[in-house]
């Protein structure tokens, strides 16, 4: 006959003991998982790209891998040119704006290809708007769109009278006309890229490029582009 002796041990007729007590359950919202010789509470693993948690980096430092992260989604996303000056009104020399600075995910202690989005390009003291910026070593990377004026967004008027945007599929849209007076910088280029098998401690690098300065005139000064972005998400 087996009897049951004190907490949890079970004596079985054979002199055959076996011991049914459990591990410390560890923290709370934990799982028990075998190690092979013993059960260890430890939080579940991430998988896939949930998304509900997500870093967003408007100026430059570093991203530590969490816990039981294996896998981001990284998305970078370079600064925007300037628009240009105008030096004065009947004149019409006009002042360039200058580019929009580049962004980037690269590696710290965690070794990955560099994920880099170019910034735009400031607009030309001809009156073009600026070229966008490019996306480079991401599973999708786009050019940013070309910065409105006279030779991206068709003939205008007058000073700030704009043109029709052009469309350019994938590669981004024409930003609408001014004349050939005022013009703006191109956007920035944006790369997306999916990063797995990765350590939990680990570091990235993070980058994030200014926006291009307006070209300053008495009469007219260009806007300035907007800073890049990064946004890691896990």
């Amino acid at each position: 006959m087996s009897t049951i002796v004190g907490n949890g041990t079970i004596t079985f007729g054979d002199s055959t003991t076996q011991s049914t007590a459990l591990p410390s359950p560890g923290t709370s919202a934990n799982i028990l998982t075998s190690n092979g010789t013993a059960w260890v509470s430890q939080a579940p693993a991430a998988s896939g790209f949930p998304g509900v948690l997500a870093q967003v980096f408007t100026s430059s430092g570093t991203f530590t891998i969490p816990a039981n992260a294996t896998a981001l989604k990284v998305t970078v996303l370079g600064g925007g040119g300037g628009g240009n000056g105008l030096t004065c009104n009947t004149c019409g020399v006009l002042v360039p704006g200058s580019s929009g600075g580049s962004s980037s995910v690269a590696s710290g202690t965690q070794t990955i290809t560099t994920i880099s989005a170019s910034g735009g390009g400031g607009a030309t003291g001809g009156g073009a708007g600026g070229n966008g910026g490019s996306g480079s070593g991401g599973d999708l990377s786009f050019r940013g769109s070309y910065g409105g004026g006279a030779a991206a967004g068709g003939a205008g008027g007058s000073y700030f009278a704009g043109g029709v945007g052009i469309a350019v599929g994938i590669n981004g849209g024409y930003g609408g006309g001014g004349s050939g007076k005022i013009s703006s910088g191109g956007g920035g280029g944006c790369a997306i890229k999916y990063l797995t098998g990765l350590t939990p401690g680990n570091t990235l690098t993070v980058t994030i490029g200014s926006g291009g300065s307006g070209g300053s005139g008495a009469a007219f000064t260009g806007a300035a582009g907007g800073s890049g972005v990064v946004v890691i998400e896990w």
